[in-house]
Protein backbone atom coordinates (compact mmCIF):
# COMPACT_ATOMS: atom_id res chain seq x y z
CA UNK A 1 0.00 0.00 0.00
CA UNK A 2 1.28 3.44 -1.08
CA UNK A 3 1.84 5.55 1.92
CA UNK A 4 3.38 9.21 2.53
CA UNK A 5 4.57 11.57 5.38
CA UNK A 6 4.85 15.20 5.36
CA UNK A 7 6.19 17.58 7.72
CA UNK A 8 4.85 21.23 7.89
CA UNK A 9 6.00 24.11 10.61
CA UNK A 10 3.93 26.54 12.53
CA UNK A 11 4.38 30.20 11.96
CA UNK A 12 4.73 33.02 14.49
CA UNK A 13 3.50 36.42 13.49
CA UNK A 14 5.84 39.26 14.80
CA UNK A 15 3.89 42.21 12.61
CA UNK A 16 0.49 43.09 10.55
CA UNK A 17 -1.35 40.69 11.60
CA UNK A 18 -5.02 42.12 10.38
CA UNK A 19 -3.90 43.19 7.14
CA UNK A 20 -3.84 39.95 6.13
CA UNK A 21 -7.64 39.72 5.81
CA UNK A 22 -8.54 39.95 2.03
CA UNK A 23 -11.27 42.63 2.84
CA UNK A 24 -9.46 44.69 4.26
CA UNK A 25 -5.66 43.99 1.66
CA UNK A 26 -7.95 44.43 -1.52
CA UNK A 27 -8.48 47.46 -0.89
CA UNK A 28 -5.51 48.91 1.23
CA UNK A 29 -2.96 46.34 0.70
CA UNK A 30 -1.46 44.84 3.58
CA UNK A 31 2.03 43.34 4.72
CA UNK A 32 3.00 40.76 7.66
CA UNK A 33 6.59 39.83 9.39
CA UNK A 34 6.75 35.92 10.37
CA UNK A 35 8.54 33.04 10.81
CA UNK A 36 8.14 29.30 10.74
CA UNK A 37 9.40 27.66 14.07
CA UNK A 38 11.00 23.99 14.57
CA UNK A 39 7.47 23.06 16.08
CA UNK A 40 5.21 20.70 13.38
CA UNK A 41 2.45 19.14 12.58
CA UNK A 42 2.90 15.46 10.47
CA UNK A 43 0.23 14.26 8.54
CA UNK A 44 0.25 10.76 7.17
CA UNK A 45 -1.60 9.38 3.76
CA UNK A 46 -2.11 5.83 2.89
CA UNK A 47 -3.84 3.97 0.79
CA UNK A 48 -6.34 1.58 2.73
CA UNK A 49 -6.22 -1.96 2.61
CA UNK A 50 -9.26 -3.60 1.23
CA UNK A 51 -10.13 -5.59 4.04
CA UNK A 52 -11.82 -3.73 6.20
CA UNK A 53 -15.84 -2.67 6.61
CA UNK A 54 -15.23 1.18 6.00
CA UNK A 55 -13.45 3.08 3.06
CA UNK A 56 -12.33 5.86 4.83
CA UNK A 57 -10.30 6.61 8.09
CA UNK A 58 -9.65 9.85 9.44
CA UNK A 59 -7.44 9.84 12.92
CA UNK A 60 -6.76 13.34 15.06
CA UNK A 61 -8.03 14.07 18.23
CA UNK A 62 -11.03 11.60 17.68
CA UNK A 63 -11.11 8.63 15.12
CA UNK A 64 -13.49 8.59 12.10
CA UNK A 65 -14.39 5.30 10.35
CA UNK A 66 -16.70 5.93 7.48
CA UNK A 67 -18.23 4.02 4.71
CA UNK A 68 -19.07 7.47 2.21
CA UNK A 69 -17.10 10.34 1.73
CA UNK A 70 -19.90 12.33 2.92
CA UNK A 71 -20.09 11.24 6.23
CA UNK A 72 -16.71 12.42 7.31
CA UNK A 73 -16.78 14.83 9.99
CA UNK A 74 -13.95 16.66 9.88
CA UNK A 75 -14.56 19.32 7.14
CA UNK A 76 -10.46 20.05 5.76
CA UNK A 77 -10.23 16.53 5.63
CA UNK A 78 -13.37 16.05 3.96
CA UNK A 79 -13.69 18.66 1.14
CA UNK A 80 -9.60 17.81 0.81
CA UNK A 81 -10.37 14.13 -0.72
CA UNK A 82 -13.29 15.74 -2.05
CA UNK A 83 -11.01 17.82 -4.28
CA UNK A 84 -8.79 14.97 -5.14
CA UNK A 85 -11.27 12.06 -5.60
CA UNK A 86 -9.97 10.08 -2.83
CA UNK A 87 -11.80 6.96 -1.81
CA UNK A 88 -10.17 3.92 -0.14
CA UNK A 89 -7.63 5.73 2.17
CA UNK A 90 -6.11 6.71 5.69
CA UNK A 91 -5.39 10.14 7.44
CA UNK A 92 -3.59 10.64 10.17
CA UNK A 93 -2.81 14.23 12.14
CA UNK A 94 -0.15 14.40 14.37
CA UNK A 95 1.19 17.49 16.01
CA UNK A 96 4.09 18.43 18.58
CA UNK A 97 2.18 21.16 20.02
CA UNK A 98 -2.10 21.58 20.59
CA UNK A 99 -4.60 22.91 17.93
CA UNK A 100 -6.72 26.04 17.94
CA UNK A 101 -3.75 28.31 19.96
CA UNK A 102 -2.58 30.55 17.90
CA UNK A 103 0.72 29.33 15.38
CA UNK A 104 -1.50 28.40 12.31
CA UNK A 105 -2.04 24.94 13.16
CA UNK A 106 -5.10 24.63 11.05
CA UNK A 107 -3.11 25.61 7.81
CA UNK A 108 -0.33 23.79 8.46
CA UNK A 109 -2.85 20.88 8.73
CA UNK A 110 -3.93 22.00 5.14
CA UNK A 111 -0.86 22.65 3.63
CA UNK A 112 0.70 19.21 4.89
CA UNK A 113 -2.66 17.23 3.99
CA UNK A 114 -2.56 18.77 0.60
CA UNK A 115 1.06 18.30 0.18
CA UNK A 116 0.56 14.46 0.65
CA UNK A 117 -2.36 13.75 -1.62
CA UNK A 118 -0.47 16.16 -4.46
CA UNK A 119 2.90 13.91 -4.06
CA UNK A 120 1.14 10.58 -3.56
CA UNK A 121 -0.63 11.46 -6.86
CA UNK A 122 3.13 11.74 -7.89
CA UNK A 123 2.79 15.51 -9.33
CA UNK A 124 5.59 17.86 -7.47
CA UNK A 125 3.70 21.07 -6.31
CA UNK A 126 5.56 24.44 -5.70
CA UNK A 127 5.60 25.87 -2.02
CA UNK A 128 3.93 28.55 -3.21
CA UNK A 129 1.18 26.22 -4.87
CA UNK A 130 0.23 24.58 -1.90
CA UNK A 131 -0.25 27.94 -0.11
CA UNK A 132 -2.42 28.70 -3.24
CA UNK A 133 -4.92 25.55 -2.58
CA UNK A 134 -4.34 25.68 1.51
CA UNK A 135 -5.78 29.37 0.69
CA UNK A 136 -8.49 28.28 -1.63
CA UNK A 137 -9.67 25.22 0.23
CA UNK A 138 -10.08 27.38 4.08
CA UNK A 139 -11.22 30.12 2.59
CA UNK A 140 -13.60 29.62 -0.57
CA UNK A 141 -14.26 26.06 -0.29
CA UNK A 142 -14.62 25.57 3.59
CA UNK A 143 -15.61 29.28 3.69
CA UNK A 144 -13.13 30.01 6.99
CA UNK A 145 -13.01 33.42 8.33
CA UNK A 146 -9.23 34.17 8.61
CA UNK A 147 -6.52 36.04 6.64
CA UNK A 148 -3.63 34.57 4.34
CA UNK A 149 -0.67 34.67 6.46
CA UNK A 150 -0.53 31.36 7.99
CA UNK A 151 -0.80 29.00 4.41
CA UNK A 152 2.22 31.03 3.25
CA UNK A 153 4.40 30.91 6.27
CA UNK A 154 3.80 27.13 6.65
CA UNK A 155 4.33 26.72 2.81
CA UNK A 156 7.46 28.67 2.60
CA UNK A 157 9.22 28.49 5.70
CA UNK A 158 11.44 31.04 7.30
CA UNK A 159 11.53 34.40 8.58
CA UNK A 160 9.59 36.50 5.45
CA UNK A 161 7.94 40.39 4.50
CA UNK A 162 4.77 39.37 2.84
CA UNK A 163 3.02 41.97 1.29
CA UNK A 164 -0.83 41.58 0.30
CA UNK A 165 -2.37 43.72 -2.64
CA UNK A 166 -6.06 43.53 -4.64
CA UNK A 167 -3.54 41.26 -7.11
CA UNK A 168 -2.11 38.71 -4.46
CA UNK A 169 0.94 38.14 -2.50
CA UNK A 170 4.39 38.39 -2.49
CA UNK A 171 7.11 36.71 -0.29
CA UNK A 172 10.17 38.14 0.41
CA UNK A 173 12.86 36.62 2.64
CA UNK A 174 14.52 38.39 5.98
CA UNK A 175 17.87 38.13 5.73
CA UNK A 176 19.72 38.67 8.89
CA UNK A 177 22.97 38.60 10.06
CA UNK A 178 23.87 34.94 11.21
CA UNK A 179 25.05 35.56 14.62
CA UNK A 180 22.29 38.18 15.39
CA UNK A 181 19.41 36.08 14.50
CA UNK A 182 20.90 33.27 16.46
CA UNK A 183 20.75 35.80 19.17
CA UNK A 184 16.91 36.84 18.39
CA UNK A 185 15.31 33.33 18.85
CA UNK A 186 17.52 33.15 22.82
CA UNK A 187 15.07 36.63 22.84
CA UNK A 188 12.15 35.34 21.97
CA UNK A 189 9.91 33.62 24.12
CA UNK A 190 6.85 31.48 23.76
CA UNK A 191 4.33 30.90 26.72
CA UNK A 192 1.41 28.66 26.75
CA UNK A 193 -1.73 29.71 27.72
CA UNK A 194 -4.15 26.95 28.09
CA UNK A 195 -7.32 28.26 26.75
CA UNK A 196 -7.90 26.92 22.90
CA UNK A 197 -10.34 28.76 21.00
CA UNK A 198 -11.78 28.60 17.50
CA UNK A 199 -10.08 31.43 15.58
CA UNK A 200 -12.96 32.33 12.68
CA UNK A 201 -15.09 33.17 16.21
CA UNK A 202 -13.04 35.66 18.11
CA UNK A 203 -10.90 37.37 15.84
CA UNK A 204 -11.33 40.66 14.03
CA UNK A 205 -11.74 38.48 10.67
CA UNK A 206 -14.92 37.93 11.88
CA UNK A 207 -15.98 41.05 10.91
CA UNK A 208 -15.51 43.52 8.26
CA UNK A 209 -13.25 46.35 8.97
CA UNK A 210 -15.22 49.82 9.59
CA UNK A 211 -13.88 53.20 9.08
CA UNK A 212 -12.99 53.86 12.77
CA UNK A 213 -10.38 50.52 12.55
CA UNK A 214 -8.73 52.30 9.38
CA UNK A 215 -5.70 54.34 11.43
CA UNK A 216 -4.92 51.09 13.71
CA UNK A 217 -5.14 48.85 11.31
CA UNK A 218 -2.72 51.21 9.24
CA UNK A 219 -0.41 51.58 12.42
CA UNK A 220 -0.23 47.39 12.38
CA UNK A 221 0.55 47.20 8.65
CA UNK A 222 3.00 50.03 8.75
CA UNK A 223 4.75 48.05 11.62
CA UNK A 224 5.98 45.86 9.37
CA UNK A 225 8.83 48.08 7.89
CA UNK A 226 9.71 49.57 11.02
CA UNK A 227 10.16 46.15 12.65
CA UNK A 228 12.32 44.85 9.75
CA UNK A 229 14.47 48.13 9.72
CA UNK A 230 14.73 47.48 13.66
CA UNK A 231 15.80 44.01 13.23
CA UNK A 232 18.30 44.95 10.02
CA UNK A 233 20.20 47.54 12.90
CA UNK A 234 20.25 44.62 15.20
CA UNK A 235 17.95 46.99 17.59
CA UNK A 236 16.32 44.18 20.15
CA UNK A 237 14.77 46.70 21.95
CA UNK A 238 13.23 48.67 19.48
CA UNK A 239 11.48 46.19 17.99
CA UNK A 240 10.17 44.84 21.87
CA UNK A 241 8.99 48.38 22.02
CA UNK A 242 6.88 48.15 18.39
CA UNK A 243 5.47 44.92 19.08
CA UNK A 244 4.71 46.26 22.40
CA UNK A 245 2.86 49.34 20.89
CA UNK A 246 1.05 47.07 18.39
CA UNK A 247 -0.32 44.93 20.98
CA UNK A 248 -1.82 48.02 22.63
CA UNK A 249 -3.26 49.11 19.18
CA UNK A 250 -4.79 45.80 18.30
CA UNK A 251 -6.50 45.52 22.03
CA UNK A 252 -8.68 48.00 20.50
CA UNK A 253 -10.24 46.71 17.59
CA UNK A 254 -10.70 43.00 18.66
CA UNK A 255 -11.43 40.69 21.22
CA UNK A 256 -7.82 39.49 21.18
CA UNK A 257 -7.67 39.67 25.36
CA UNK A 258 -9.27 38.34 28.60
CA UNK A 259 -8.69 39.03 32.25
CA UNK A 260 -5.80 36.00 31.80
CA UNK A 261 -4.21 36.74 28.75
CA UNK A 262 -3.70 40.19 29.88
CA UNK A 263 -2.25 39.10 33.40
CA UNK A 264 0.50 36.74 31.55
CA UNK A 265 1.01 39.49 29.64
CA UNK A 266 1.72 41.91 32.50
CA UNK A 267 3.88 39.14 34.26
CA UNK A 268 5.90 39.20 31.37
CA UNK A 269 6.50 42.79 31.31
CA UNK A 270 7.50 42.64 34.92
CA UNK A 271 10.01 39.88 34.63
CA UNK A 272 11.64 42.09 32.05
CA UNK A 273 9.61 41.85 28.37
CA UNK A 274 10.43 44.87 26.06
CA UNK A 275 7.33 43.62 24.63
CA UNK A 276 4.65 40.97 22.68
CA UNK A 277 1.73 39.70 21.74
CA UNK A 278 -0.56 37.14 21.91
CA UNK A 279 -0.61 34.90 18.55
CA UNK A 280 -3.42 34.21 16.61
CA UNK A 281 -6.89 35.19 16.85
CA UNK A 282 -6.48 35.86 20.75
CA UNK A 283 -8.71 34.64 23.35
CA UNK A 284 -5.95 32.17 25.06
CA UNK A 285 -3.00 30.05 23.71
CA UNK A 286 0.24 31.39 23.05
CA UNK A 287 2.39 34.51 23.86
CA UNK A 288 5.09 35.48 22.04
CA UNK A 289 7.46 37.91 24.55
CA UNK A 290 10.87 39.64 23.72
CA UNK A 291 13.63 40.24 26.21
CA UNK A 292 16.99 41.13 26.11
CA UNK A 293 19.32 38.65 26.55
CA UNK A 294 20.50 39.85 30.04
CA UNK A 295 17.15 39.73 30.96
CA UNK A 296 15.62 35.93 29.81
CA UNK A 297 16.42 34.78 33.66
CA UNK A 298 14.67 37.26 35.43
CA UNK A 299 11.45 36.40 32.24
CA UNK A 300 11.68 32.53 33.27
CA UNK A 301 11.62 33.01 37.19
CA UNK A 302 8.38 35.09 36.72
CA UNK A 303 6.75 32.71 34.15
CA UNK A 304 5.96 29.09 34.75
CA UNK A 305 8.44 27.57 33.22
CA UNK A 306 6.08 24.43 32.44
CA UNK A 307 4.28 27.15 30.13
CA UNK A 308 7.33 27.92 27.91
CA UNK A 309 7.91 26.66 25.30
CA UNK A 310 11.54 26.90 23.50
CA UNK A 311 11.56 27.88 19.55
CA UNK A 312 13.98 27.57 16.48
CA UNK A 313 13.86 28.52 13.08
CA UNK A 314 12.50 26.84 10.11
CA UNK A 315 13.85 27.62 7.14
CA UNK A 316 12.67 24.39 4.97
CA UNK A 317 8.58 25.06 5.15
CA UNK A 318 6.94 21.78 4.53
CA UNK A 319 8.37 19.19 3.29
CA UNK A 320 7.81 15.19 2.57
CA UNK A 321 10.05 12.71 4.94
CA UNK A 322 8.35 9.67 4.18
CA UNK A 323 7.18 8.27 0.55
CA UNK A 324 6.73 4.47 -0.47
CA UNK A 325 4.85 3.70 -3.68
CA UNK A 326 4.07 0.39 -1.53
CA UNK A 327 5.21 -1.99 -4.56
CA UNK A 328 8.28 -4.65 -3.75
CA UNK A 329 11.83 -4.38 -5.36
Amino acid sequence: MAMIVTRTPFRVSFLGGGSDIEEWFSRHGGAVLSTAVDKYCYVTVRDLPPYFDYSIRVSYSRVETVGRLANVRHPLVREALRLYRKRDVEVHYDADLPGRSGLGTSSAFAVGLLSALENGAGRFVSKRALADKAIHLERRVLKERGGWQDQIAVAFGGLNHVRFSASGYTVEPVCLDAAFKKTLIECLHLVYIPTRRISGKVSFSNRTPTRRFVPQLRFLQDSVEEGIRLLKDQDIQGFGALMHECWLRKRTISRVSNAAVDAVYRAGLRGGALGGKLLGAGAGGYMLFVCRPTDAAAFKRRIHPLNLVPIRFDDEGTSVIYYSTGKGA
